[in-house]
């Protein structure tokens, strides 16, 4: 990046340009790597030349994002000026190039062109004006979970909804739920939210830099969680990149406690991407024949990522001991430890859809919400009140006649 496309330096005449150039040291640093933390001394100031920087503050043993930042945007210039510690730490969000300045070179170009001075001062005044508003709600590093299916029909979309509810049911938790399935996402309509605004209209209309910037764009779902859905159309699929929703999500996660993401039966940029930045990963798989298939080359591909085994959970829909194989067996041919079974309630989960109700909400009592409440405790360590599960007329009457 050239120094006049910085804005801080947009107005240097080139003698000036080329000064600077002598006295500022370009580096590169790995995702995930701490370019200062808070407490540090403060030796240097920084612009991003490319990637992103999470700017984040550790209060009551929590770490808040306060801000991210990306090409041509500056930090650290605080602690120069102040000539206190760090107030907060800087870290690579992926692989970044960046201009260090020195604080001995810091003064040399604030007095070289006082116009920088008016700039910077501009900038912080900016800066501070956001960052205020984020560090009200940016309280927490938000866990991120992803759905994923390897063959569509499998229960994917409606496990991550009602996931999403079911965490809700918390009151204590903040919880967000993403439509990745960004040509064909259905989770408005599973849960009945209406809403006119998509990640497509978050994408084009705003800087995704604060929360406040992207509030006005998730829709409120079961008065309980938010939502951020699908685009509404398939052709403005494209209009969403892989960038931005990273961008999209490391923001959130500041405000989040959890962020449910439901992913697309396919490994698109946007999917593993989503995969990559998870928490946890939660396939979700049924016994047909087919979606076995599909369901070893999906862990063949994980492996191939070098995904941790325990990134992994591997849940089985439809549970109904109708399969060809025993789930030891399925095990086997899939390579990995199915980690959860769902009761099938086909009839359950489909009314629900119908109605555009979570089943978690609709069929309080039923034995698959007793077994997905007790799955989402055991994933998340909450401890959510799982009722009694009906008991069906057969078993009623065997019971009755046993004379228990």
């Amino acid at each position: 990046m050239d120094l006049k496309q910085i804005p801080i330096f947009s107005s240097l005449n080139d003698n000036h340009v080329e000064k600077i150039k002598e006295i500022v040291e370009e580096v590169s640093m790995p995702k995930g790597a701490a370019i200062f933390k808070q407490g540090d001394f403060g030796d240097a100031f920084y612009i991003v030349i490319s990637g992103k920087v999470k700017i984040s503050k550790l209060e009551d043993g929590e770490d808040k994002t306060l801000a991210l930042l990306k090409e041509g945007e500056f930090f650290g210039e605080m602690a120069l000026l102040e000539e206190a510690p760090r107030s907060a730490s800087a870290t690579c969000v992926d692989e970044c190039k960046l201009y260090k300045i020195t604080q001995k070179n810091f003064g040399y170009i604030m007095l070289l062109n006082p116009a920088i001075s008016l700039k910077i001062m501009r900038f912080m005044s900016d800066r501070v004006r956001k960052s205020s508003v984020v560090s009200t709600v940016a309280e927490k590093e938000g866990k991120i979970i992803s759905f994923f299916s390897p063959k569509g029909g499998a229960g994917c979309s409606t496990f991550s909804s009602n996931f999403a509810y079911g965490l809700s049911l918390n009151k204590d938790l903040r919880v967000l739920l993403i439509d990745l399935d960004l040509e064909f996402g259905s989770l408005d309509m599973i849960l009945d939210a209406k809403y006119d605004k998509s990640i497509a209209d978050l994408s084009k209309e705003v800087e995704i830099k604060n929360y406040e910037n992207i509030s006005q764009f998730l829709a409120p779902a079961c008065e309980s969680f938010k939502l951020l859905t699908a685009p509404k159309k398939p052709e403005e699929a494209e209009l969403v990149k892989v960038k931005d929703v990273k961008e999209i999500i490391e923001v959130l996660k500041g405000y989040f406690d959890y962020i449910i993401i439901d992913t697309p039966s396919s490994f698109t940029d946007h999917t593993l991407m989503a995969l990559d930045v998870a928490y946890r990963i939660i396939v979700v798989m049924n016994s047909d024949t087919l979606c076995l298939r599909n369901t070893r080359k999906c862990f063949d591909v994980m492996k191939s990522l070098e995904y941790p085994e325990s990134k992994i959970i591997t849940v089985m829909n439809r549970d109904d001991n109708l399969s060809t194989m025993p789930i030891e067996e399925i095990e086997k041919f899939i390579k990995t430890k199915i980690s959860h079974t769902i009761p099938n309630e086909y009839i359950t989960m489909r009314k629900a859809t119908d109605l555009g109700v979570p089943f978690l909400k609709h069929a309080p009592a039923s034995p698959v919400t007793s077994k997905f409440l007790e799955m989402i405790n055991k994933i998340t360590n909450q401890n959510l009140q799982v009722p009694k599960a009906e008991t069906n007329f057969f078993d009623s009457l065997k019971n009755l006649v046993m004379g228990k």
